[in-house]
């Protein structure tokens, strides 16, 4: 696929729970969540926290695999919270990205994966996918537009997987 058309796949929207996911221009899957899956796998690089440094502005974030490292820069509070997570640091009180996972877990939700994306004038872009199944619904999957460096955050602390879309990746 090309890299506008994976940009476009990787922005799905919860239309209906009993219709499933769509896809602007392509229609409605029968199992568009495996669908989804399917492409993920294929257009879309796993990587992880490799490490965060403080620097003059807010912190580095280096984000890879084996083969490649990228940086993305984050204000010092973030950057505060994924070494915190990462650390598994115990904090006095609840943060922001506490309360969040705290108000997901209320709901029966967790956050399964984070996709950066995009990468436009010097900016990234991310995406959390995130799953809810509880007593009163059945199991929805909603992707949800957030900073990066929440995203990152979040899935630190969940343990969830990060995730680079190819075309982000090699640029």
């Amino acid at each position: 696929l090309s890299g506008a058309l994976s940009s476009t796949i990787l922005r799905f929207r919860m239309i209906d729970p009993g219709v499933g996911w769509g896809v602007a221009g392509l229609g409605d899957f029968h199992d568009s969540f495996y669908f989804y899956l399917k492409f993920m796998e294929k257009h879309v690089t796993e990587v992880e926290v490799k490490a965060v440094l403080p620097t003059s502005g807010g912190c580095a974030v280096f984000l890879g695999n084996d083969e490649k490292v990228f940086v993305i820069y984050v204000d010092q509070a973030v950057g505060s919270a994924i070494t915190m997570f990462i650390h598994q640091t115990p904090k006095p009180r609840p943060q922001t990205h506490d309360l969040f996972a705290d108000v997901l877990t209320a709901l029966g939700a967790h956050v399964e994966r984070v996709v950066i994306n995009e990468f436009h004038e010097s900016v990234y872009y991310a995406r959390l996918i995130v799953i809810a199944e509880n007593e009163l619904e059945e199991k929805k999957i909603v992707e949800i537009d957030a900073r990066p460096s929440d995203s990152i955050a979040l899935a630190v602390q969940q343990k969830a997987q990060i995730f680079v879309a190819d075309h982000v990746w090699d640029e």
